[in-house]
């Protein structure tokens, strides 16, 4: 066997390897791939299940975040708008009663 990093050296397995699985021989894991069952069998058939349902799960954990954070977000964005609709308010007073100030001025002058 050649020296770590050295030509021959043992490269990492690629992601579709490591999905399978790796083989353990004499308590030692190797770089082959365990056997599967057979392509479109039963078991390939209920492992192919197994994964979709698992990466639904996930699926779904993620759309559940990201529903949270959408109701959040809501939350402050109707807070920011009736901020505004109250300052709105709060300037729209304040003209009026510049504009009584302003007239009550007038007919005092």
């Amino acid at each position: 066997m050649s020296s770590p990093g050295g030509e021959g050296a043992r490269q990492p397995l690629p992601p579709a390897a490591l999905g399978q699985g790796l083989a353990n021989v004499g308590g030692v894991l190797t770089g082959s791939p365990a056997p599967g069952p057979a392509p479109g069998s039963a078991d390939d058939l209920r492992l192919r299940l197994t994964e979709a349902q698992g990466e639904l799960r996930l699926e779904r954990d993620a759309l559940r975040r990201l529903e949270r954070e959408a109701g959040r977000l809501q939350e402050k964005l109707d807070a920011a708008q009736r901020r505004q609709r109250q300052t709105a308010a709060e300037l729209e007073n304040a003209r009026s009663q510049w504009e009584t100030f302003e007239e009550e001025a007038a007919r005092l002058t």
